[in-house]
């Protein structure tokens, strides 16, 4: 529970009052969150004192003009462009990304509308309305972007949060977009991806993460002109940690100890971003971009996992392992553009992309008497490229804004390993050995249309065919075409000046995951809990057919707004892996379980308070419930698999103006996951997770014109997700249990920038 008090003296005071658990706030949080109250607001007080006081009669004529914080600004652009896009799409800026100083951006996204991640502390692969993350469509700068990984979505804890200019989603599609965003679309704008950014900026930051370890960045971005080149150059130095720690136990059918193992998963990310942009106008030839890119994160894990015996407590053995993952993503995106006529446009892209993830895992097992048991040296490689080429003519014909698109994304994937067990080489893994090729050519027409002042209808026709080659260890291929047409329609009415009532119709698909094409076995624990995944060359792409009806309100000079949107999904040829027993272990494998619904609603809101005498308080909030069923091969049907009920964030900041300091809280929570799965041998797999809140705090002050120093702490209630996996037979009763407990942690950043 969280009581407030705000009392007021001479200036202004806030004393925030926390009843919590003990565990929740440790002494140097209290004293971390004092000064992240008080801290700020001395130097910013200490700069007031020094400039001159006043008149009487200066104070007088001053006294009346409101004066708002930079995230309270930011949110009014957001809203500005979220009501000039012609579909339904949430937009948060830099400043609204930046308030809780996460480094990774997956961490900022937390509080955006809709997001949601699969796990207490991980941030990589997004969920957008609680769908799985496959649903999501991730573009940077409006384009696929690889991160030498199988997964088609971009894992967003590459890309560290000062580089972002702002975040588009992206709820109902459009022809203009590729077709997989049934969820919807994450659009990541970078420093780079808008045509001149507003000023230079330099942010060095340091925090420490609980029980892990020192935390820090350094991020810059200008721009200059030589000339008719445009020069921007963009980039940051970061490192931040992870811990995926946890303690698995299991039961038998009588609920007696049955084994279990401890882990402790400690990571530490080590990241290189470049993101330079040249632009060269030219009169007769028109526009050339070049927009090169590197990425690299270095993960260095320590994994230690200790095995028990049946009582739980006797050691059984204790591995030891030192991993470390260099992932690198690089190439280019070339553009040409030039007017043909007063109203019409071409434009000419080039994207080549190559990703790669290079893992080296040194281990070393022990017996319970502390004898060496194995040493093990294993090596594994994957290696993607991509390249895109695309053509887009755009026309204007009186009240009609038309495009036309034409273009290819040809991808190769290959995937390798090496082993050195007790100092002999051991033969490769035959299952980690494969390549895929796959060919998606794409074409697309599409209208916006101005009907009237207050109506504008876009509609649109993508087409999309692909070519997927999957060829194993053996050299035995695997080839599977699919072709998809893809219409969309949205529809946007202002019924006011202030109110929008908006409407889209769509259809998107959703492709298998690369690595999940290869028929290889994956191994993990065996067990429910954590199964080895076997590939399904054989898959085919879902197809979705997509409702969204949403009403928008703006109020307070587009500070504040109201935002209530209803959705539903129908999924034919529903991918989800299907767990069987073979054997003494568990195999979950991908397949096409057959039809599929989602439905939900989602709302979203920001307040200022002013109105009710309570001046600098804005209060803001989102919230979301999905509903889903699948059809299961066996018979019956269930939710999604781990699909929460609900999630949303709700919090308020407060502008001190004398200060020039905003004050920010943020919750964020996820309800319980239960849900029970039929297995295909018989009986079925019982699921529970329980909810997840994380509570936010930050501080941001002016310090001078252009020197910003922000403060924060967040997960500050540092809760465990516990979570439970039963076997049950075919009549119910339960055969084992394995019950999982993962502990979370408090972070604490300072952050100065400086825009000039």
């Amino acid at each position: 529970m969280i009581n407030f008090r705000w009392l007021e003296t001479k200036g202004f005071y806030m004393r925030m009052k926390f009843s919590l658990s003990p565990r929740s706030v440790s002494h140097s949080t209290l004293v971390a969150l004092s000064f992240l109250i008080t801290g700020p607001a001395q130097l910013a007080l200490a700069q007031n004192q020094s400039s001159p006081t006043q008149s009487g009669a200066e104070a007088q004529l001053l006294a009346p003009i409101t004066v708002f914080g930079e995230v309270d600004t930011s949110a009014q652009r957001a809203a500005q462009l979220k009501a000039s896009a012609p579909n339904s799409i949430e937009v948060i800026t830099a400043e609204q990304l930046q308030q809780y100083n996460e480094q990774a951006l997956g961490d900022a996204l937390r509080r955006v509308p809709g997001v949601t991640f699969d796990g207490a502390n991980r941030s990589r692969e997004v969920r957008l309305r609680g769908l799985p993350g496959e649903y999501t469509q991730v573009l940077v700068n409006g384009r696929p972007l690889i991160d030498g990984e199988s997964r088609r979505s971009f894992e967003v804890d590459r890309i560290p949060t000062g580089l972002v200019e702002r975040i588009e989603v992206v709820r109902s599609p459009r022809a203009s977009l590729p077709g997989q965003g049934a969820a919807g679309t994450v659009n990541i704008v970078l420093k780079n991806g808008v045509e001149q950014i507003p000023q230079s900026e330099l942010s060095v930051g340091a925090g420490y993460l609980e029980d892990n370890g020192e935390q820090g960045e350094l991020s810059f971005a200008t721009a200059t002109t030589a000339g008719p080149l445009d020069i921007m150059l963009a980039g940051s130095l970061q490192r931040f940690r992870r811990s995926e720690s946890k303690d698995e136990f299991e039961f038998d059918a009588g609920g007696a100890p049955d084994g279990g193992k401890l882990e402790l998963n400690e990571r530490r990310f080590d990241q290189v971003n470049l993101i330079p942009r040249l632009a060269l106008q030219t009169d007769q030839l028109g526009r050339f971009e070049l927009d090169p890119f590197y990425l690299r994160t270095t993960e260095f894990r320590d994994d230690i996992e200790t095995d028990l015996e049946a009582d739980q407590v006797t050691l059984k053995r204790v591995s030891n392992e030192n991993r470390e993952r260099v992932r690198e993503s690089y190439g280019f995106r070339g553009g040409w553009e030039r007017e043909l006529s007063q109203s019409a446009r071409l434009r000419l892209n080039l994207d080549w992309q190559r990703g790669e993830t290079d893992t080296e895992r040194d281990e070393t097992r022990f017996n319970a008497d502390g004898s060496v048991d194995r040493e093990r040296q294993r090596t594994e490689l994957i290696e993607l490229e991509m390249t895109r080429p695309e053509a887009i003519l755009t026309m204007q014909a009186q009240d009609h804004s038309l495009s036309f698109g034409l273009g290819a994304e040809l991808r190769g994937h290959d995937e390798t390993n090496g082993e050195i067990r007790n100092g002999s080489p051991r033969p490769p893994r035959e299952d980690r050995i494969f390549e895929i090729d796959e060919d998606i050519h794409f074409a697309f027409a599409e209208d916006v249309w101005e009907v009237r002042d207050d109506l504008r209808v876009t509609g649109g026709l993508r087409l999309e065919d692909s070519e997927t080659e999957t060829t194993d260890f053996f050299g035995d291929s695997t080839a599977n075409d699919a072709d998809f047409l893809l219409p969309s329609l949205n529809a946007v009415f202002s019924a006011t000046p202030q109110t929008d009532l908006r409407l889209g119709v769509a259809r998107t698909l959703r492709r298998p995951d690369l690595r999940d094409l290869s028929p290889s076995i994956d191994e993990e624990d065996g067990t429910a809990a954590d199964p080895d995944i076997q590939g399904n060359p054989r898959q085919d792409p879902e197809s979705i057919w997509g409702l969204d009806l949403g009403v928008d309100h703006y109020f307070a000079n587009d500070r504040g707004h109201v935002s209530l949107n209803l959705f539903e999904r129908m999924f034919e040829d529903k991918i989800e892996k299907v767990t069987e027993e073979d054997g003494n272990r568990f195999v979950a494998t991908p397949q096409n379980v057959g039809d599929a619904r989602a439905r939900g609603i989602e709302l979203s809101a920001r307040a200022p308070l002013n109105g009710i005498g309570l001046d600098g308080f804005t209060l803001w909030g989102n919230a979301g419930y999905t509903d889903s069923s699948v059809d299961e091969i066996s018979g019956g049907s269930r939710p999604f698999l781990d699909q929460p009920d609900a999630f949303g964030n709700i919090g308020v900041d407060y502008f001190v103006a004398p200060w020039n300091t905003t004050l920010g809280l943020a919750v964020n929570h996820v309800t319980s996951v239960d849900q029970t799965q039929r297995l295909t041998g018989g009986g079925f797999l019982d699921q529970s997770i329980e909810s997840r809140t994380r509570l936010d705090l930050s501080s941001s002050t002016k310090l001078s014109d252009g020197l910003d120093l922000t403060l924060s702490i967040t997960n500050l209630l540092s809760e465990t997700e516990d979570r439970v996996d039963r076997i049950l037979d075919s009549n119910g009763a339960v055969i084992s249990t394995t019950r999982t407990s993962e502990p979370t942690y408090q972070a604490a950043f300072a952050r100065l920038t400086w825009t000039y």
